[in-house]
């Protein structure tokens, strides 16, 4: 079987339109991360302000910091969120900001309809 990608809108600088990208899906987790297949992501302000030149961020870049989605895969020693609710895989989640890529263990989540591979039911 090939390896799983992903897309993602990527923005690189002032001026060059917004490219859709493929990434390679990691294929293992470093303990305490969290693989989410996104639902959707939203664009605010402050991405409106980077993309026009008014705020510099490093780049590349894949905009939006207010994501939903669902959890595909658990690192080793990732088992409860922020608030001590057990997690696992299928578990709807909400990241936000400076949360995304540094503090798995303040996800917020909302047992839904989100099952295993991040299939919506």
């Amino acid at each position: 079987m090939g390896k799983k990608t992903c897309k993602a809108a990527v923005f690189e600088r002032v001026g060059k339109p917004i490219e859709i990208k493929e990434f390679e899906v990691p294929q293992e987790l470093e303990p305490g991360a969290a693989l989410c297949r996104v639902t959707l992501s939203t664009i605010c302000g402050s991405d409106l302000h980077t993309i026009t030149g008014r705020r510099t961020e490093p780049t590349p870049l894949i905009l939006g910091h207010e994501i939903v989605g669902g959890l595909v895969a658990l690192g080793d020693g990732l088992t409860k969120d922020g608030f001590g609710n057990k997690l696992q895989v299928g578990d709807r989640v909400h990241l936000e900001g400076d949360m995304i890529g540094k503090f798995v263990r303040h996800l917020l989540y909302d047992r839904g309809d989100v099952r295993a591979g991040g299939q919506e039911q």
